[in-house]
């Protein structure tokens, strides 16, 4: 799991990009990003999401945001994005999505990552 900060922007955007890498890396094939505290997310931002679920679909994995706000639902919304990165509104329910002693991925299947 990785927790954003309340700000992602292009001033970190990379830094937060090099996080969800790193904890993938590490053997993390399900990742879920806690975006619970949330309030400001540019177009880098929405970047890392969507290359992190690339590595992640890469490894037979899925990525999970944790994003009960309404701000970062409607930025999904908008650029469409909540098509390819599953949405929870928490981190149990992440959990529970990902919770298979098989491996396999549970939740509803979302599009491939571009």
């Amino acid at each position: 799991m990785v927790a954003l900060p309340p700000e992602v922007d292009l001033s970190n955007a990379s830094d937060v990009l090099a996080d969800l890498l790193s904890a993938i890396n590490r053997g993390g094939t399900h990742l879920i990003v806690d975006a619970q505290a949330v309030w400001f997310m540019d177009s880098s931002a929405l970047n890392a999401l969507v290359r992190a679920r690339q590595r992640t679909d890469a490894m037979g994995g899925s990525l999970h945001v944790v994003a009960p706000s309404r701000r970062v639902r409607r930025l999904l919304e908008i650029s469409r994005l909540d098509r390819v990165l599953r949405r929870v509104d928490s981190v149990e329910e992440a959990l529970a999505c990902v919770a298979n002693p098989t491996g396999d991925h549970q939740c509803d299947e979302v599009a491939p990552a571009a």
